[in-house]
């Protein structure tokens, strides 16, 4: 599903990932591998499953494309500090499978991704780049930071992450859901921007529909000056059921708090 009349971003059915086939590349954010081992610290215990889901959306997404190059817009991994034993192992057999496939990975540090370099140097055809990367006429910032300069450039669309977009949903017996979702649309200085659902399976994330604009994480997305919340849109994403697009959230949802 496209998002944009006069640029070429689009979703893949359902899945968490974008592809942008005139510079050939899918992009993906918000990995947060290791996160269940972080959560066993904090005395959570949940399956280290979202491994074997994350490889297989990603694979599915090349398989489906056949890009050469892969983005990933920030938080490969989930702790803020050194290595956890999970993040490690996971990173370096993720980045050893994908390459297989994809020709190059360009990883946009975000906010969770310290001392990843320590890793991914080894690694010959892994670029690290921060704080944004531009290509063709698409920029890439995590989003974590404001990054105006990036806005001044002549780059059309903006694709940030960091905020883990959802829909919240509720049915006709007020049976509430939580849907990832892109959200995306016209800036106030003249630049699309796109909003990237996280890739992390257990990290779904914030509902824009029922957010404040000062709560949400991005201070991209706070700032009134370049972005009106009231007039983007959002593209419902589920593995199984397809994607499903929502017309502008001032349209479909009391927009008086923003």
């Amino acid at each position: 599903m496209k998002l944009f009349e006069t640029l070429d971003i689009k979703t893949i059915n359902g899945l968490p990932i974008l592809h942008i086939p005139s510079v050939n590349a899918i992009t993906v954010a918000d990995l947060h591998l290791g996160y269940e081992e972080a959560l066993a610290h904090k005395g959570v215990l949940y399956p280290k499953s979202q491994f074997n889901i994350i490889l297989k959306i990603l694979l599915d997404g090349f398989e489906k494309t056949g890009s050469d190059l892969l983005i990933i817009n920030g938080d490969l991994k989930h702790e803020f500090g050194h290595f956890s034993f999970q993040e490690r192992k996971e990173i370096e057999i993720l980045l050893e499978e994908l390459l297989t496939h994809f020709k190059k990975i360009v990883i946009v540090r975000g906010n969770h991704d310290n001392y990843l370099i320590n890793i991914i140097r080894k690694f010959e055809n892994v670029e690290f780049v921060s704080p944004y990367l531009t290509l063709g006429k698409y920029g890439f910032t995590h989003g974590h930071e404001l990054s105006l300069d990036l806005f001044s450039t002549n780059m059309e669309c903006i694709i940030i992450a960091h905020e883990h977009p959802a829909l919240g949903l509720r049915d006709d017996v007020y049976v509430k859901i939580k849907v990832p979702a892109v959200f995306f649309g016209e800036t106030k200085v003249g630049k699309k921007i796109v909003v990237q659902p996280a890739l992390s399976p257990i990290a779904v994330g914030v509902e824009v529909n029922m957010q404040l604009q000062s709560e949400f994480l991005s201070p991209i997305l706070r700032d009134k000056k370049l972005v009106d919340i009231g007039n983007l849109e959002a593209i419902a994403l589920d593995i199984e059921a397809g994607a499903f697009r929502f017309p502008k959230l001032k349209k479909w949802q009391k927009m008086d708090q923003y």
